[in-house]
């Protein structure tokens, strides 16, 4: 368990209970040290004093746990939002999400996760982006190949053939971006509802 997280918590939790370190000590049945010690991240609590201070405190001892891995709600929206790059270049869709969530699933709660579903979502986007653009490029080369010249109508067709590669381009980023806004504002919802929670775990009516 982080001790930095784990100080941030107890103290949070005591001042919201209106405790002193002192009240809170006897409430625990441990020393004022004790408490001192774990709210000054100087010292890991063994498991049964962070079970009396979980009591003390009013919360579940699985309360204190889930601040292992860090919680980062910001982090999981930018981890959300990243694949946006496909705006520049389709491959960053894919590249700098897997870069954050590598970089990151074992560091914060939720990452790996998110990062998954990210992932799956983006790979097979690229794939069927670059398998309708590849079809298109390679029925433009056909066109090319069986046409000595292009006269009248036959030349506007195969204008229209050649701006339909941008076309593509234009439709299938536009359905990412739809996707990503969608996971993006699912994320921040989750987030919301996680928070609502541990507002009420921590403040019970």
């Amino acid at each position: 368990m982080n001790k930095n997280q784990l100080a941030h918590k107890v103290k949070l939790l005591r001042k919201r209970r209106g405790f002193s370190q002192e009240a809170l000590a006897e409430l625990a049945g441990l020393s004022l040290r004790t408490i001192q010690r774990v709210e000054n991240e100087n010292r890991k609590p063994s498991g049964d004093s962070l079970k009396k201070m979980a009591t003390a405190l009013g919360v579940d001892l699985d309360y204190f746990m889930e601040w292992e891995p860090n919680e980062n709600a910001n982090f999981l929206l930018i981890l959300a939002f990243s694949p946006i790059l496909c705006i520049v270049n389709p491959i960053l869709a894919v590249i700098v999400p897997w870069v954050l969530w590598i970089l990151n699933k074992k560091q914060i709660k939720g990452v790996h996760r998110l990062g998954l579903k990210v992932l799956s979502i983006q790979v097979s986007w690229l794939i069927v982006y670059f398998v309708f653009r590849t079809l298109n490029v390679l029925r433009i080369g056909y066109i090319i190949l069986n046409k000595q010249a292009f006269v009248g109508k036959e030349w506007n067709s195969f204008l229209y053939d050649v701006n339909t590669h941008s076309y593509l381009k234009i439709f299938f980023i536009s359905i990412n971006i739809g996707i990503i806004f969608f996971i993006t504002y699912k994320t921040h919802k989750t987030n919301h509802l996680n928070n609502s929670k541990i507002s009420i775990q921590v403040n019970p009516s």
